[in-house]
């Protein structure tokens, strides 16, 4: 009898993984092909979730998009805090290794398409008076109902999607920092946010950055979601050290779990430059790819 205990015992964690496995599958299912992009921001306070408006905005989000997918948007930083109001960031990127700021690259401005109203938590551009059509790279987070303001000035600022999830008590956090006027080194920074700054001394360090804003669940960073990604995190399982390109999407020094939920939950979204070269599975089949993936990783770790 002890020695069947020694044979059976190690497979019950197993089934209980695979049976895991296809919950998840099942779970997710009703949500692969949702077709909205939703972008992760990475900044120094938390991350947090965006659901863009592709249907809606479509020209907005691709605008935003082109920055997001040419990195334009890695190491920038909220330039503008006006509390209860906005948070406003995209244009100005620090280096602390070369203790550097540069603005970013505009683009072409995009049209201007107004559709929803600017309440809180909405994400929209920014634009300069009295032109529409103007917004580039800056954007910012409505940080209450901006709507009766907003939506009436300079033909509506476009709101062009909305943090999701528990998103805003980043944000929140991001707005509740204390407000610099350090116009002296840029005209635009009257209302600069700092993290718990004395006041005196050197202050960059303390800039509410952004590290990256990246498309949720993209492993390979094409821009989409799909099995190239579910494929690299499927193939890395429990391995640490390969950051983000080798599926470690949350950093949290891993490929494990959390990573191949993310892929899942944001499945066959993005707004890729050019269409994805991978061929996208229908649900069926794509429940079949997990369940083997599931039974795979328990052969490998048996």
């Amino acid at each position: 009898m002890a020695s069947a205990r020694r044979v059976f015992r190690p497979f019950r964690p197993r089934i209980a993984h695979l049976a895991s496995v296809w919950a998840i599958a099942i779970c997710l299912m009703t949500s692969f092909g949702q077709g909205d992009t939703v972008v992760r921001f990475d900044t120094a306070m938390g991350s947090f979730h965006v659901q863009l408006f592709d249907t809606i905005t479509p020209l907005t989000v691709q605008n935003f998009m082109n920055y997001v997918n040419d990195g334009d948007y890695v190491n920038s930083f909220f330039h503008r805090l006006v509390p209860g109001f906005v948070l406003q960031g995209g244009g100005f990127t620090y280096d602390p290794l070369l203790d550097q700021f540069d603005a970013v690259p505009a683009y072409p401005p995009v049209v201007n398409e107004f559709n929803v109203s600017n309440t809180r938590g909405t994400i929209a551009m920014a634009k300069q008076g009295g032109d529409p059509d103007s917004a580039t790279n800056q954007f910012f987070f409505n940080l209450g109902d901006n709507s009766g303001s907003l939506d009436n000035q300079n033909g509506g600022f476009t709101a062009f999607g909305e943090v999701i999830g528990d998103g805003m008590t980043v944000v929140d956090l991001l707005a509740a920092q204390q407000v610099w006027d350090a116009s002296s080194v840029h005209p635009a920074w009257t209302d600069l946010p700092l993290i718990n700054y004395s006041g005196s001394g050197p202050w960059p360090q303390t800039l509410e950055m952004i590290d990256a804003i990246t498309v949720a669940g993209d492993v390979n960073g094409d821009g989409w979601v799909g099995d190239l990604d579910l494929a690299m995190i499927i193939s890395n399982w429990g391995q640490s050290g390969l950051g983000r390109a080798g599926g470690d999407i949350n950093d949290n020094g891993v490929v494990d779990g959390l990573d191949y939920a993310e892929v899942l939950s944001f499945w066959n979204t993005g707004t890729p430059l050019e269409p994805p070269a991978e061929a996208i599975p229908e649900p069926a089949t794509l429940g079949l790819l997990i369940a083997m993936a599931g039974l795979a990783l328990l052969s490998r770790r048996k």
